[in-house]
């Protein structure tokens, strides 16, 4: 477990803290459970979704701004920046280059420190999950892998892995916006795979969980729309911090009191 006095500085991606602020707390609240000191920078855009529509003048400047604000607030270049999204996390490491060793997504700085589920306290996620395995997270330093063992030391959670991981749900920022038909067809053929019935499972999935909420966005638009079955999204911080709690996923109870800026 890491010191008390070890400083974390949590970087919460403009779409969580505008549509999904629960995750944001969900993710503060685990690190802090977990014995970091967490700093919060809010409000704040990485450069990502301009990269992504082409224009690389406008990310280029969002990205110096964010470095610019995080210095202003006190942040060191030793200091640990948390990201809550392996895209924007693969974003900021070619934007910021010089600090990419600072910047980790959320699951890889809790495979890089080692943290393993506290015995002093009834740390336990009896639930059937299955992970999401994101284009970010697939193809950038085995984040997907990594996850997949840091989950499985949990006890009594049930892993699914994804059985087209890396494959791409068609979102993609501005890609979904240019290009809708083709989104849908792409986050169709994903739920599909997701739910074909198996007799090789060993549970039924009732939460699916990913380091990338943006995907979760897109295909529980699309899950709700065209197919009768209910599933939970979560972020992986909402997950590990329901461990604490018994398995009781208390961010979805945040979700009434910390409504998406819409």
């Amino acid at each position: 477990m890491p010191h008390s006095a070890q400083t974390l500085w949590l970087f919460v991606p403009c779409f969580i803290d505008e549509l999904y602020p629960w995750v944001a707390l969900a993710a503060y609240r685990f690190l802090q459970h977990s014995g970091w000191t967490v700093h919060y920078i809010p409000h704040a855009c990485c450069g990502q979704p301009p990269a992504s529509a082409g224009n690389t003048t406008l990310a280029d400047q969002h990205a110096h701004n964010l470095l610019a604000f995080f210095k202003k607030n006190g942040w060191q270049p030793d200091q640990p920046i948390i990201v809550l999204s392996a895209s924007c996390r693969k974003f900021l490491h070619e934007a910021w280059y010089n600090h990419r060793q600072s910047i980790y997504e959320f699951s890889e700085w809790l495979v890089k420190t080692q943290w393993q589920p506290p015995t002093h306290t009834q740390f336990r996620i009896p639930h059937c999950v299955l992970v999401h395995g994101s284009c970010s997270a697939v193809w950038q330093d085995n984040l997907y892998v990594q996850l997949i063992k840091l989950l499985r030391q949990i006890p009594e959670l049930h892993i699914l892995t994804d059985p087209t991981p890396g494959s791409c749900c068609g979102f993609g920022g501005v890609f979904s916006v240019r290009e809708p038909a083709i989104s849908l067809t792409m986050g169709l053929d994903k739920l599909l795979a997701w739910l074909k019935p198996s007799n090789h499972q060993p549970c039924t999935p009732t939460c699916i969980v990913s380091t990338d909420m943006s995907c979760l966005m897109h295909l529980e638009g699309i899950l709700t729309k065209h197919f009768r079955q209910s599933l939970t999204f979560l972020h992986i911080a909402e997950l590990l911090l329901s461990g604490y709690y018994h398995g009781r996923l208390v961010s979805i109870q945040w979700r009434k009191r910390l409504p998406a800026r819409t």
